[in-house]
This record gives structure tokens, sequence and C-alpha cells, in this order.
């Protein structure tokens, strides 16, 4: 593999193409002039100046509805071709790639082309999104505005991938939960992960601290209690239950103290934190802390460089990133890959393009930091 690349490709197949522009018109004002490429049945593809953005219909203006309506629809098909010999397991340092089909694809294809590619850089498997109350992520094509979701897509098309890690959305849905409303969901979501063969990592209400999510922090314990609970009593076993804090304030918000909203330790497997922004870290060293003191592992379940153009803030991050899994003895790493400028649901916030496959310098700096993680920590 040191020489010879296996090209992989993750891709939604394309529809006819145009040979005229169309303007479209996004709810938000802004307004794309491009060739619609393809569209499929929630989304299309649009070429504006050789570069391609995918936008759901729920983010079209009623009249751009009406301009993609004489296109023809195609469903979406994963395609790929094996990636490699299956990855070598790194339990006490694992590295995965998200969020979505083509951002996984992409990392995948492209990283491959950097010389010197050995086992210790490739990841452990992947992350996904899915929603208690709309599961459809896990076994069909779904996006919400952050790129298609669709992990039996994944598994099919990496089978060699053995660990997913899943954020399973639950904001304003917690009473519904606990009074059983969404038993069936919840069953639904449990016989998936019980068939998926994987080792899988499930982010329970993900971000519970974050006060634009609004958990009520009783509401959530029980909600997050509930869904374990049912688990175990569907004999699920490969199942790890995450505790996830977004770690890190606000001036405007309230105190930081996480541990409202902590379910028990009979009910934590795993705690991780979001790791976004570099220039606040007495948050996560807090958590740091709490996960010493409560014996568990700890997680960086969502990370990615925020609000960085530059080669060299990029690096910053990263430096800062490392030196906190390297301090912290940080056992699990999950990266997303993405450019947040291009999802309609990020897109008015300025993250920056997280996409590391776009600079040799940064996926160089990148597999060097991965391949010192995995020595330390065999």
């Amino acid at each position: 593999m040191k020489r010879t690349y296996v090209w992989i490709t993750l891709a939604l197949l394309a529809g006819s193409s145009l040979s005229f522009a169309e303007t479209i018109r996004l709810k938000s004002g802004k307004v794309l002039e491009g060739k619609i490429i393809e569209k499929t049945p929630d989304r299309i593809k649009i070429d504006v100046n050789g570069e391609i953005m995918s936008v759901g219909f729920s983010f079209l203006s009623a009249e751009s509805l009406s301009v993609v309506e004489k296109y023809q629809t195609t469903e979406p098909q994963l395609k790929a071709r094996p990636l490699r010999k299956p990855v070598p397991a790194h339990p006490n340092a694992v590295f995965i790639i998200g969020q979505d089909i083509q951002s996984i694809g992409d990392y995948l294809l492209h990283f491959q082309h950097f010389e010197g590619i050995n086992d210790a850089h490739y990841p452990d498997g992947m992350m996904a999104y899915t929603a208690i109350n709309d599961p459809r992520g896990l076994s069909e094509s779904v996006d919400h505005g952050a790129g298609v979701n669709f992990v039996d897509g994944l598994i099919q098309a990496y089978p060699e991938y053995n660990i997913i890690q899943i954020g399973l959305y639950m904001r304003h849905m917690l009473k519904e939960v606990t009074s059983g409303g969404l038993d069936g969901n919840i069953f639904k979501i449990g016989d998936w992960i019980k068939n998926s063969g994987k080792d899988v990592y499930l982010r329970i209400g993900y971000e519970f601290d974050n006060p634009e999510n609004g958990y009520d922090p009783q509401e959530y314990i029980k909600a997050y209690q509930y869904i374990v609970d049912k688990f175990r009593a569907l004999g699920i076993s490969n199942v790890h239950f995450v505790w996830h804090t977004i770690a890190w304030t606000d001036p405007n918000w309230p105190p930081f103290d996480p541990m409202k909203w902590y379910p028990g330790d009979e009910y934590v497997d795993w705690i991780g934190i979001s790791f976004f922004d570099c220039d606040r870290d007495a948050e996560r060293e807090a958590v740091a802390e709490l996960a010493r003191t409560k014996n568990k592992p700890l997680m960086i379940a969502e990370s990615s460089p925020f609000n960085r153009y530059s080669n060299e803030e990029k690096l910053r991050w990263m430096q800062i990133f490392f030196e906190y899994v390297d301090k912290h003895n940080v056992k699990f790493l999950s990266y997303i890959n993405v450019n947040w400028d291009q999802l309609p649901l990020f897109e008015s916030q300025k993250w920056g393009d997280a996409r590391l496959q776009n600079s040799s310098v940064l996926m160089g700096a990148w597999l060097k930091e991965i391949e010192k993680y995995r020595q330390k920590n065999p």
C-alpha cells in the first residue's frame, strides 16, 4: 500500500447534466447561478462556476422549487470499490472521520495520495447522525442541511470498518421519549445497532448543555436513562453510551456545570466533548478532570477548526488539539472533515473549510500527529 493507491468512490450517482444555467434562490435570500447536475428526492446538486454545491429542497424558495421540478429525479445510489485489507484496531487510540457520506468518501479517497501513508494513518471508523423521531439516516439517505447521512450505505461501501459513532438528536423530544411515545423508534434504532455487526458509540442527546438545545437537566437525565434501559432490556451488547458535553461556554450562558445533566456512573461508558474553538480551554480542562474523577475514558466526540480560514490558523488549532489529546490521554478522536460554509445549515455562521485533503500542508501535519498518537497509545 506504500506506492500503489486503491481508489475509493463514495458518491451519489449524477443525473442528467444541463447545457444551460439556472438561477436558484434560497430562503435565506442567497442566489446561486449554475448548472443543476443532479436531483434526488430531497435535494439538488448545482455546479456554480466549477464548485459543486448540494442544497436540500427545504432551503429552496417556492419559485426555485418550481424551477427544479422539470428535472428528472435520480434515486441516490452508493458505489464503492474495496478500500483495503481490514484496518488494524487501535483500542487505546481510536480515530474516526465524519460526518456525512460525501465528506467521508472524499477524505478516504484523497488522503491516500499522500506519500508515506501507512496503517497507522487510516481511520478506525466513521461518524454519522440520526434523530430519535426520525431514524432514517441509519437505513436510508436523508439530509437535513448538514450533508447526507446514510449509515447502511457507508457500511456497505466500507465493510472493513468496525466502529460507528452516532450522534442521537433529541431536541424538543425528551418528554415524548419518557412518555413512551417514541418507543417504536427506540426499538428500531436498537434493532439496527444490534444487527449492524459494528461497535457502535451512541451519543445520546449530544451537547446536552448547549443552551440552544434547551435540554432541561432532569428531563434529559430521565430520557437518557430511559433509552439505555430499553437497549439493555433488548440485550444489545455492541453499544457504548457516550455522555457528550459541549465543554465550552459563552459569556452570555449560565455557568458551566455539566454535572446537572449527569445520568449516573452506571449509565455512562464514555465522557465526550466538543473541540471547535481552541481559544477557550477552561471547560475542556474541567471535563478532563471530571473524566479522571469518574474513571471514564475521554472522547473528543466532535472536532473541527472553528472560524479558521488560513493554514496558519488551522495548524495552530491542530497543535492545541493534539496537546490536549496528549495531556489528557484521550482515547477516541472524531474529526469532522467538511466545508462548513457549503452546508445550508451552517453557511451563514462562517465556520470555515475543515477539509484536510485540500492542503498537503494540513494533511501532512495531521497524519504526522495521528501517527504519534498511535505510537504513544499502543
